[in-house]
């Protein structure tokens, strides 16, 4: 079970070099995404989209850091996740499936938060017939590495201490 962890953790690593937003622009029928990376502040691929269309990219929710958060929860999944396989006590054991779980929560309730605003800014400066926003499928993508995460997490309750020292 903990081995889904890691491959969660992975996923949601993944999943920030995927598509976390469209941008319609029905008036000229054309639309583009936007990946989790380009979406954080500073930087350069989002600046340039906002700049050749016209458009704000960052700045377009006010979750635009939850790629970021994603990313390095996502790393430090991997690591607490390692650290609760190989601890060699019940108590490091649960602490490590607590911070393995408290990460992978954060990272969904961010995606989720993120989703919903993103939506919600739609027509507020910008009529939605010429502009609107989309979360797109990376998010989603996060939360699903996240769950496996947390299943992976919830595994370590049920491994035994000391059961792979035993000779």
């Amino acid at each position: 079970i903990g081995i889904l962890g890691i491959l969660g953790a992975f996923v949601m690593i993944f999943s920030v070099l995927l598509d976390w937003a469209t941008v319609n622009l029905p008036v000229i029928g054309m639309s583009f995404d936007v990946t989790g990376w380009d979406l954080h502040a500073g930087s350069v691929d989002a600046e340039n989209i906002s700049a050749q269309y016209g458009v704000p990219v960052v700045g377009a929710t006010e979750y635009d850091y939850a790629p970021l958060v994603v990313l390095v929860c996502g790393i430090l999944g991997i690591i607490s996740v390692i650290l609760q396989l190989f601890s060699s006590t019940a108590t490091a054991n649960k602490v490590a499936m607590v911070v393995t779980i408290v990460l992978a929560v954060a990272s969904i309730a961010l995606a989720v938060l993120y989703s919903g605003d993103i939506a919600s800014h739609n027509g507020e400066v910008i009529p939605t017939s010429i502009m609107n926003y989309e979360a797109s499928y990376g998010v989603w993508v996060s939360v699903v590495g996240a769950i496996m995460v947390i299943v992976g997490g919830v595994g370590g309750l049920l491994k035994r201490p000391y059961s792979y020292m035993q000779t």
